[in-house]
């Protein structure tokens, strides 16, 4: 769409060139190209041409055609990508596709700097520049690069600079097989490489761009019909019913006959069409175009919304069932709205019977940011801010808790003494472990942790010192850890009802006498799945009376069942039953915080290997990781 209007014969003969190319995709491409070719003919190279209005509907006519059948082509994720990619002296050039039909192209102008870059550079930048830019397609499938620039093919290409090393590491997420073709064989890219882009206007606003570009595609400025072949052309459908009616054992002949069933004849706009309570009867043929016409032009509503508006003015037997299952199969609602329902049932958990310090879940909560009152040197009282980061730590079967603060380092000192942040963390989480808790308590069997980094360098070396099992949490899933998480709930809970704005802090041990205080109330406190406080567990007695206590570990091991199965039957409730199967595909719902606009999930990726612990694995691009389902959405 950004493609400007060609100034001399050559780069009308490489737009002609783009257009041949893929001949086999555009009726009427000769009579839309004859201005075109004719403005070309019998000239030589770089001839200046006459610019005309003949020649300027030519060419808007030729980038809607193009655009409008690379907007319609869906890509197939179960077959390879096919990228050929070109680099000139001023600009880039690729295009994406799938069994000879353009998905997507790309151009690029180059900076003052990159024109400077070696041809092998500019070849390989090309093809950097234009995964990135269409990375939520490709990522994650097989892609096939073409590029005319032999050495890209070969690894020896890896040496030859720090920058070109950069980018083959960055390309290693694609895993692209790079290819070689010839010049010659290389059309499309090579011409978009070439061919003179659009000066953007530097006070266009991006959302004007856009809506520049829509109406040249569609033409929303004009009023024209439909070329897109509309379904419900009243002629054709008159035909099609004939068709029907004529067939053998015809249904809908018997139907006309039956008195009672509501069909007839009625005339709409002229036409005399078989209805059905004076709607429109929809043959079997045309039923699929009508649903994708209506479903593509009303913006992709849900299937009660677009059979309810189908309902309006057509009728067929199935109708609504059919809108259902043809929204649900489409690839662009797939990934780019939310759904309601999840899909799975989360497999039954058997805790067997509780042991006492078998296991111990640690994690991290903050960081907390506050304004306080603190008593500086000197008795001087004055508002600062305050920053606080904890570490905790939970026995599930006797429910007792540790908190620590994890001591504030300034990024920036870590980095002017050339460390990585990551390491130090690491080895402090470590030696927190180590002092709050391997020092006080039985050795665990077994430490259940997340995916955060603080949780690798260092502290997985530590459990394997001690022979403790380090047991890591599925990427993004808290349930996995849910135990200590729902303790963090209490904690804050706890921390706001200190009113923190009411008490003046000390300047040495800010945090220390409110956490003491914390820990101290979630061990005395009655744990409501245990039947207990976690002090009777471990002591034997109340925390303030010396009341004795006699626990029963099978009694709790099993009421802590009961509340596990429980919980189990109130999740899969709201799930649908569904069996994640090797080689289906499934999209990865998006976390935290990300703009309204943008879609909710990332894929389709393939599905490698199922277990049975509600978790799986999935390929995206070189990495193979392992996932919950709660995280997933089946792909149909």
């Amino acid at each position: 769409m950004d493609m400007a209007r060609p100034t001399t014969t050559t780069e009308i003969r490489r737009l002609i060139g783009i257009v041949q190319y893929y001949r086999d995709l555009w009726p009427r491409r000769s009579h839309i190209l004859a201005p075109l070719a004719e403005a070309a003919a019998g000239k030589a190279k770089r001839t200046k041409i006459k610019w005309t209005d003949e020649l300027e509907r030519a060419f808007l006519d030729l980038k809607k055609m193009v655009s409008k059948e690379t907007l319609l082509t869906y890509p197939d994720w179960s077959i390879p990508f096919t990228v050929h990619t070109d680099a000139s002296d001023y600009q880039l050039g690729a295009v994406i596709s799938q069994n000879d039909k353009p998905i997507a192209f790309f151009s690029r102008k180059l900076n003052s700097a990159q024109k400077n870059y070696t041809t092998t550079e500019k070849e390989l930048l090309s093809i950097v520049e234009c995964l990135k830019q269409f990375r939520n397609i490709v990522f994650g499938y097989e892609v096939i690069v073409y590029s005319d620039h032999k050495n890209l093919v070969h690894a020896a290409t890896v040496s030859e600079s720090q920058r070109v090393m950069r980018w083959r590491l960055l390309l290693e997420e694609y895993g692209p097989d790079i290819r070689h073709i010839s010049g010659v064989e290389n059309v499309v890219a090579d011409a978009i490489s070439r061919l003179p882009m659009a000066q953007n206007d530097e006070n266009e606003s991006s959302t004007s761009k856009i809506q520049r570009q829509m109406n040249e595609m569609f033409n929303l400025e004009q009023d024209e019909s439909n070329d897109n072949g509309f379904p419900l052309q009243l002629s054709e459908v008159q035909r099609i019913q004939s068709i029907e009616l004529e067939m053998r054992h015809s249904k809908l002949k018997a139907l006309l006959e039956d008195k009672t069933s509501g069909y007839g004849y009625g005339e709409i706009e002229g036409f005399n069409l078989i209805t059905h309570k004076g709607k429109m009867y929809v043959p079997q043929s045309l039923r699929g175009r009508t649903l994708g016409w209506y479903h593509h032009y009303l913006c992709h509503p849900g299937g009660d919304r677009l059979s309810n508006t189908l309902s309006t003015v057509c009728y067929w037997k199935g109708l609504t069932s059919q809108a259902k299952s043809f929204c649900k199969k489409c690839d662009k609602c797939q990934r780019l709205k939310k759904r309601k329902i999840k899909y799975g049932h989360l497999p039954p958990k058997n805790i067997g019977e509780l042991k006492p310090w078998d296991t111990v879940h640690v994690d991290l909560i903050g960081p907390y940011t506050v304004d306080v009152q603190q008593e500086q040197p000197g008795l001087e009282v004055k508002e600062v801010e305050l920053k606080l980061t904890c570490m905790t730590f939970l026995d599930p079967s006797t429910g007792w808790f540790e908190i620590t603060e994890v001591p504030y380092f300034n990024i920036e000192d870590v980095k002017m003494k050339n460390k990585a942040a990551i390491d130090k963390s690491s080895a402090r989480i470590s030696n927190l472990f180590n002092d709050v808790w391997l020092s006080r308590y039985p050795r665990p069997r077994k430490v259940v942790f997340d995916n955060g980094s603080e949780f690798k360098k260092n502290f997985i070396p530590l459990l394997k010192d001690f022979a403790i099992k380090p047991t890591c949490t599925t990427i993004k899933n808290p349930q996995a850890n849910a135990p200590v998480e729902r303790v963090h709930q209490v904690v804050g809970q706890m921390m706001i009802t200190q009113d923190l704005k009411s008490k003046v802090f000390d300047f040495i041990n800010p945090w220390g006498p409110m956490l003491t205080s914390i820990a101290w109330a979630v061990r005395a406190a009655h744990h409501s799945t245990l039947g207990y406080t976690p002090a009777q567990l471990v002591y034997g007695r109340d925390m303030i009376f010396n009341l004795k206590t006699i626990i029963n570990w099978k009694d709790i091991s099993a009421r802590k069942q009961i509340q596990v199965d429980k919980d189990n039957l109130r999740e899969n409730k709201k799930r649908v039953d569904y069996d994640y199967q090797i080689g289906s595909q499934v999209y990865v719902t998006k976390d935290g915080i990300h703009r309204k606009l943008d879609g909710p999930k990332l894929g389709p990726y393939p599905i490698t290997e199922v277990y049975t612990n509600g978790t799986v694995r999935i390929q995206k691009g070189a990495v193979n990781e392992r996932i919950n389902i709660r995280r997933l959405e089946p792909h149909f």
